[in-house]
């Protein structure tokens, strides 16, 4: 605990507490997740029959994504993803059942804690709060690559709808 103080008032002293910038200590580490950032691209593979990837023909998030990923210093994450090619409801405030099931599919989102796993290449997201209940509380496991301005986060999920395994590949780019 005095180790975490001492590194936090040498970043603070060197007025390094931004908020695009993760500062823990004098031998900071090289990956700055901390910041805004927003959706390039979704793509996803489905597991085929032998074993191996195949590209998916479906994208929950459709050809048009939108999203955000926000991570701050003090280790809380949200995003949101939406597939922005979903139809509009007939009634505006009031969905069918079946313009509802095609909103959520088309949705994705969640608010909570992350823990940077840095030399194993990975960052595990903590749901507090999330579209989908049953994540909420799950370790989600997000292996990352970071490429200049831009973050590539991959994870291999199971499918909600039909239960089979998906690996999703989710490009972000730096908001400056």
């Amino acid at each position: 605990m005095k180790a975490q103080l001492r590194d936090i008032a040498f970043c603070v002293g060197l007025g390094l507490l931004l908020p695009t910038v993760a500062c823990t200590s004098r031998s900071a580490s090289t990956v700055q997740l901390a910041g805004t950032w927003r959706l390039i691209s979704v793509s996803e593979e489905e597991e085929g029959q032998t074993g191996t990837w195949v590209k998916s023909n479906r994208s929950t998030f459709g050809s048009h994504p939108v999203g955000y990923l926000m991570y701050d210093g003090a280790g809380h994450v949200c995003a949101q993803l939406i597939n922005t090619d979903r139809p509009k409801w007939k009634d505006n405030d009031v969905p069918t059942p079946e313009e509802a099931r095609v909103a959520l599919n088309g949705f994705g989102g969640y608010c909570g804690r992350y823990e940077l796993h840095e030399s194993d290449g990975y960052v595990i997201h903590i749901p507090e709060a999330d579209v989908v209940p049953n994540e909420v509380g799950q370790r989600l496991r997000r292996d990352f690559t970071l490429r200049g301005n831009q973050l590539v986060l991959q994870a291999i999920e199971r499918r909600a709808t039909d239960g089979r395994l998906t690996k999703k590949v989710i490009v972000w780019e730096r908001i400056k």
